[in-house]
């Protein structure tokens, strides 16, 4: 029964276009956070689907020769938290130690947020 009663919901969502309005109000979110981070120096790379984006970071120049210990993008997201009120989410958590250079210059962004938080 659950099963037919979720099969019937997204016949119904479908019908009265909720999917379709889904993917263009994320794509207008996505747009818009895509525009602040070129802003802020970065450069997004743009999916075509989904609710977080990548931003490269390489060109924004943070002193980090005192304290080795945190990753490169742990302090660009400090940076950018405090200096411009852009916070994103450090992916050297998501690799090993050995990998972990990998993240030095990507940030995770999400952009299924308020219009207000993106802005």
């Amino acid at each position: 029964p659950l099963e037919l009663g979720i099969s019937e919901a997204f016949k119904v969502a479908e019908s009265l276009g909720y999917f379709s309005e889904l993917a263009s109000k994320l794509e207008r979110k996505r747009d818009s956070l895509c525009e602040a981070l070129f802003a802020a120096g970065m450069d997004p790379i743009i999916p075509k689907g989904g609710y977080f984006l990548m931003a490269d970071t390489s060109k924004i120049e943070v002193d980090y020769s005192s304290d080795k210990s945190i990753p490169r993008d742990v302090l660009v997201n400090k940076w950018l938290t405090e200096t411009i009120g852009v916070t994103g989410i450090p992916t050297s958590g998501f690799y090993s130690k050995e990998n972990m250079h990998l993240s030095d210059n990507m940030l995770r962004y999400a952009y299924c947020k308020t219009d207000e938080e993106i802005a």
